[in-house]
């Protein structure tokens, strides 16, 4: 019995940390595509 709560913890922390890293790349690409819309050349100051 210990064995299969063991193993649905294990699985619950496993999907938790699996949501937790899913929603930050996607907090970071919508991050860098709103730079993207913003600023469509982010090198054009450096080439002045």
């Amino acid at each position: 019995m210990g064995e299969v709560v063991a193993t649905v913890v294990l699985v619950l922390v496993v999907a938790v940390l699996a949501g937790v890293v899913w929603r930050s790349l996607q907090r970071s690409a919508d991050v860098e595509r709103r730079a993207l819309d913003e600023d469509p050349d982010p090198f054009r100051d450096l080439r002045r």
